[in-house]
């Protein structure tokens, strides 16, 4: 058993996990940050409106990032459906604050998996070209 900040006793698991969150929100940030740089300034022009949509996802994805730190949530699959629980103590957000960002994340998480969707297809009708 170790022990918080918040002296509160958290298991190896639970310790792994957070950690692994803390990691991955780094990794992000040291991914999707000089990659809006490299977007906006050493892509061509000829990009057109997929340069507005690559940064629109590195932006959106680093946002998702600290939300995640934020809320620290815990999420529970069964078949196809999920459950996100937040534990106050794993935060350092005041309780009042717990419920609309939880709401956010879920939110994003949902718009998340649209937006790679709508890359993809623009992708697609890219390459497919234009067809009479």
């Amino acid at each position: 058993m170790l022990v918080d900040s918040n002296i509160q006793i958290m298991d190896s698991f639970d310790l792994t996990v957070l950690i692994i969150q803390r990691i991955c929100t780094l990794l992000a940030f040291l991914i999707h940050f000089p990659l809006t740089l490299l977007i906006l300034y050493k892509s061509p022009t000829s990009l057109g409106a997929y340069k507005c949509l690559l940064i629109y996802i590195s932006i959106f994805e680093l946002v998702y990032a600290v939300l995640d730190v934020l809320v620290s949530p815990e999420l529970y699959t069964y078949k196809s459906s999920f459950m996100i629980v937040l534990d106050s103590n794993k935060t350092f957000l005041p309780f009042w604050m717990l419920y609309p960002i939880n709401l956010l994340f879920c939110g994003m998480l949902g718009c998340s998996m649209a937006i790679f969707t709508i890359n993809f297809i623009y992708r697609y009708l890219v390459m497919k070209g234009y067809e009479k």
